[in-house]
């Protein structure tokens, strides 16, 4: 059975945007779904400043608020007296890693910069350093389902706590499940117009290139990130399953309008060379 699509704007939407989970693709389709006025989005190099600013925010303004976009963690649904709906993309650990590590070494003003691509670290030594570095690289999906501090150590039991609260999220999709995960949503929230553009940031090996240990050295480090995300992909599979025939007839409806939509972006971009583009990075 289906599950019945509960629309109601009342409501607040809680995007939990876990770092190189595909969010920023995802965003650009969840920012048509709310009038600007009602996204509030926590980001900056300081995303605790933002929640902050929630928090002491007037009750008018709070009330305004319909979707929270960003990197908090599980939890925030405290800050409301409405009905909050939680949704997040989780991504396979070993790829989420590897792509974070690239990023922080093509990105100057990421806060972690300084320590890895200033100082030469080595995608080794990123995955088996201590400290902060530690937050982005070792089970990051786990601490951010579970609403665990950076600075706490995670075990078992933040593993059990993490799968709870994907438990209670109204849709949770994969990256490796982009398209399904998405008419997934469409159909739990009443989204249209979910069309999107992809473009992988350039600058990384293929997994092929890389050194088996290292592979490995990444596996062991997240070995909660792993058993979490093979939860998610199982619940993925359980949810489109009970969606029905009719949400085959919807994938098949977004691939085609995604590939008519690309081919006219690609148009329009060779037309209007001068304007540029923002990429959306996985």
């Amino acid at each position: 059975m289906a599950m019945t699509v509960h629309n109601n704007m009342e409501d607040v939407l809680l995007f939990l945007h876990i770092p190189k989970a595909a969010g920023t693709t995802l965003t650009s389709v969840l920012m048509r779904q709310y009038p600007p006025e009602s996204i509030f989005e926590v980001y900056g190099l300081v995303p605790d400043r933002r929640i902050e600013e929630l928090k002491t925010c007037s009750p008018e303004r709070r009330r305004i608020v319909q979707c929270v976009i960003g990197h908090f963690y599980f939890g925030l649904d405290e800050l409301f007296d409405r009905r909050c709906r939680y949704i997040t993309m989780l991504r396979d650990p070993v790829e989420r890693v590897i792509s974070s590590y690239y990023h922080v070494l093509r990105t100057p003003d990421n806060w972690l910069y300084r320590d890895v691509a200033e100082s030469g670290m080595t995608l080794d030594q990123y995955v088996k350093s201590e400290g902060s570095i530690a937050h982005e690289a070792r089970n990051m999906q786990t601490r951010m389902m579970a609403g665990t501090a950076w600075d706490c150590i995670l075990d078992e039991a933040s593993l059990k706590t993490a799968k709870e609260n994907l438990d209670k999220c109204a849709a949770v999709g994969v990256v490796e499940r982009f398209d399904e995960s998405l008419v997934l949503f469409k159909r739990r929230l009443g989204w249209t117009g979910l069309r999107y553009l992809k473009m992988r940031a350039g600058g990384r090996p293929r997994n092929s290139d890389i050194s088996p240990s290292v592979l490995d050295a990444i596996r062991t480090h997240n070995e909660l990130d792993i058993q979490l995300y093979q939860y998610a992909v199982q619940r993925l599979q359980m949810d489109i399953a009970g969606e029905g025939r009719g949400f085959v007839v919807d994938l098949m409806r977004l691939r085609t309008a995604n590939r008519i939509y690309s081919v006219y972006s690609s148009l329009r971009r060779k037309l209007q060379p001068s304007r540029g583009r923002k990429a959306c990075n996985l």
